[in-house]
């Protein structure tokens, strides 16, 4: 019995090696074959597919860039942000920036160029002292 499914393996991937090889040596004659281009009629009526700018408008002004301004973020309460002197919220311009996120320890800004995530400090321990009996 081992014989036969052996022979059977064996009969059957000569089979199909042949049949592959077929198939590949029709996809390389086809490679070999050769390509009938466009006429010189219909490639003279293309239009130029580069477009050639003569003048620029002087007609549109530029504005000058803006400084990137320093953001300072003083506090976070009640889903409200205090950003350069003034309490924001989601949504709110600041300094240039969109508010478009405001988490427990931070917040993210948003401008068309650029994402800015400002941080509360971090907590330091000791500074203030109590003592008993005070």
């Amino acid at each position: 019995m081992k014989k036969i499914v052996i022979s059977f393996g064996i009969i059957s991937t000569i089979a199909f090696s042949s049949a592959v090889t077929d198939k590949i040596d029709n996809m390389v004659d086809k490679i070999k074959e050769r390509r009938v281009g466009m006429e010189m009629k219909v490639l003279a009526t293309t239009p130029d597919p580069f477009v050639m700018v003569s003048k620029a408008d002087s007609s549109k002004v530029i504005a000058p860039k803006k400084k990137d301004e320093n953001i300072e973020l003083g506090g976070i309460v009640n889903e409200r942000a205090f950003l350069n002197g003034k309490w924001c919220k989601a949504g709110d311009d600041a300094g240039g920036y969109t508010v478009h996120f405001i988490g427990k320890k931070g917040v993210v800004l948003v401008s068309e160029k650029q994402i800015k995530k400002l941080f509360l400090h971090k907590k330091i321990e000791g500074i203030i002292t109590t003592k008993e009996g005070m």
